[in-house]
């Protein structure tokens, strides 16, 4: 016996649902074995993106130091610029 889901409605995401969503301007590399939760891609995938301009030209990034002389610094990845290479590269294969 199935459950009474009366009024309920389910949507199944589509690629232009996610890019139309409000978002904010830019994100952190997820954490070490973590997967993005905008687009689901891994660290290593958003890090090679955002560095290689050959791999995604578009990818915008920058590296923001929390003190002056750091050695280290935070990645942030523009989102309008990496939904909108995702955007392009599903285009281009379907």
């Amino acid at each position: 016996m199935s459950p009474n889901f009366k009024g309920v409605k389910t949507l199944t995401p589509k690629s232009n649902e996610v890019i139309n969503q409000p978002h904010p301007e830019w994100m952190r590399l997820p954490k070490n074995g973590k997967r993005c939760a905008l687009t689901g891609l891994s660290r290593t995938t958003l890090f090679t993106l955002a560095t290689q301009p050959k791999s995604a030209p578009q990818v915008l990034s920058k590296v923001i130091k929390t003190r002056q002389q750091a050695s280290k610094g935070i990645r942030l990845i523009h989102v309008r610029s990496l939904l909108d290479f995702i955007a392009s590269s599903d285009s281009k294969e379907s």
